[in-house]
């Protein structure tokens, strides 16, 4: 009677051993599909996509002598700031800013315009050679992506920007003007165009896994800021060095692409 007691009690215990076994897997089961699915989980994988930082450039930008690095910062699935800083210096086709003031302001009012004044003009020698120096560039920026997947997908922007080119130049002696030519062996001075400007871009950006590639078209306005030097004669006949300024409002177009990286 024991010994069959005994065998029913090991049966039992096999019996339950197995059923707990059985039903351990099936909890296991249901919990890997319960993670899997868990709302916070994927509450905090989508936090962490939209904490990202996303450092990025435009690799080509140096052509026309400047180079910025943006950061973008995501602060919830629609939108993100940016802000970004770098210089200007001499672009790689060796036009210089005197080129571009030319074109933007021919024909402007020079300050040797008093009576008995007599301005040189912009027909140098060449002892006159300006050179590009380093100025500084700034921009900030409000994006909204409208998937609300930020950093991927198609945005919306405003964006502010701040650039000045410079270069100097080598102005004339101020002395007695003997003759027609002035002699340019006076002090350095330093021209420079200043664009401080307003646009709203529409782009997209696409995510590769941590490699970012941006693309964007945008309009907008901009104020311009000149200063030249002016060289010229005064009313006592010396050779004289005027820095000119000159202010103008135009419209903007612009397009850009820019290659990132993204750091959690």
């Amino acid at each position: 009677m024991k010994k069959n007691l005994l065998i029913i009690i090991l049966c039992l215990f096999s019996f339950g051993v197995n059923a707990l076994k059985a039903q351990e897997t099936d909890g296991n089961k249901d919990v890997e599909v319960i993670i899997f699915n868990d709302e916070s989980a994927g509450e905090n994988l989508t936090k962490k996509a939209y904490s990202a930082w996303v450092i990025k450039t435009n690799q080509v930008s140096f052509i026309l002598g400047k180079q910025q690095l943006i950061v973008e910062k995501t602060l919830n699935g629609t939108f993100s700031v940016l802000l970004g800083a770098g210089v200007t210096f001499k672009n790689v086709v060796n036009t210089n800013i005197l080129d571009f003031i030319k074109d933007d302001f021919e024909g402007r009012e020079t300050t040797f315009n008093a009576p008995g004044e007599v301005d040189y003009g912009e027909e140098y020698n060449s002892d006159y050679a300006p050179y590009s120096v380093m100025g500084p560039m700034f921009s900030g920026s409000i994006r909204l992506y409208f998937d609300s997947d930020s950093p991927e997908g198609a945005f919306l922007s405003a964006t502010i920007s701040h650039i000045t080119f410079k270069e100097n130049v080598q102005g004339v002696k101020e002395v007695l003007a003997t003759t027609g030519v002035p002699s340019f062996t006076g002090d350095t001075y330093t021209e420079s165009k200043q664009n401080v400007s307003f646009t709203v871009r529409f782009g997209n950006q696409i995510v590769y896994d941590r490699i970012t590639l941006e693309s964007f078209i945008g309009v907008g306005v901009m104020s311009q800021t000149i200063k030249t030097l002016d060289v010229g004669r005064d009313a006592n006949y010396y050779w004289r060095n005027r820095i000119r300024t000159q202010d103008a409002y135009k419209p903007q177009a612009e397009f850009g692409v820019r290659v990132g990286v993204i750091i959690d």
